[in-house]
């Protein structure tokens, strides 16, 4: 992310210079750019033109580490902040609470676990963007993502396995970001777990009480595990029986005074067992 000092016109008269850099971004990353006013729309996006470096202290990067930009693109409608907040898998976002600054951060937004949400609403609010940008666009939307089953009522505890997945740089595929209207559920569901690199199976009271759903789902999990190594990583949200169809593997325990740990351990498991 980078703040927009001047608007689009002017940078295309001043040309791409050198802006205040994420010291972890690297040539041909996308780049965000915010609007000085009100701090919190994001208006456009960039490709970083070089790796970082070190820069002079004028303006407009005032010192520190900088990266060049090229090839500016203005978001067929500007994304403002209210439509971040109400992205639920947005809100832990900095972003969102505290704009200004956030091209001093030192992770990038996969890091954050923003980047795959943040991307469906560019597209959602610039369909063209992804078109502009052709194989980069592509490329970072390629990742294979690791995916949550869960029972509804889990939500909330869901979401903090989601972030702690995300901060670990993987990505995340979450029924509430990634559903539209519309969709054939149970098609898009097979496809996408065909698709994912890995699955973590979230048990619970409510999951052991959900006779429908959820069993179905595992049912294709299981088929696909079959014919896949390191695909299953089951957790339990909270104390309770563990699922007999997935007796043979190491559960996870998120709850409890070890919770944040057991969080952290099973996000780089998932990430070392599956090459991420």
């Amino acid at each position: 992310m980078v703040d927009d000092p001047l608007d689009m016109d002017g940078l295309d008269t001043h040309g791409f210079d050198t802006w205040l850099a994420n010291p972890n971004a690297r040539k041909g990353d996308l780049v965000l750019m915010y609007r000085r006013a009100p701090y919190s729309d994001i208006a456009n996006v960039f490709v970083a033109a070089s790796d970082p470096y070190r820069t002079e202290k004028r303006l407009p990067t005032r010192g520190g580490i900088g990266i060049d930009l090229a090839n500016g693109q203005r978001l067929q409608r500007v994304i403002p902040r209210e439509a971040l907040t109400a992205e639920p898998s947005l809100r832990h976002w900095g972003f969102t609470r505290n704009p200004q600054g956030q091209m001093r951060h030192k992770r990038d937004l996969n890091a954050l676990g923003v980047w795959r949400p943040l991307r469906k609403l560019i597209e959602r609010y610039s369909p063209g963007t992804a078109l502009h940008y052709g194989p980069t666009w592509s490329r970072l939307a390629a990742a294979r993502p690791v995916f949550l089953s869960f029972s509804t009522e889990d939500l909330p505890r869901v979401r903090a396995l989601y972030g702690a997945l995300a901060k670990e740089g993987l990505e995340v595929w979450l029924d509430r970001v990634e559903l539209q209207y519309g969709d054939d559920l149970d098609s898009t569901i097979s496809g996408q777990l065909a698709a994912s690199r890995a699955v973590v199976v979230c048990t619970s009271h409510a999951w052991n009480g959900n006779a429908r759903y959820a069993k179905r789902e595992l049912a294709m999990i299981l088929k696909i595990a079959e014919k896949r190594r390191h695909y299953i990583f089951p957790v339990r949200l909270q104390n309770c029986p563990r699922s007999d169809a997935l007796s043979g593997l190491l559960w996870a325990d998120l709850f409890g005074r070890n919770k944040d740990e057991a969080l952290r351990k099973i996000a780089r498991t998932i990430r070392l067992k599956t090459g991420g």
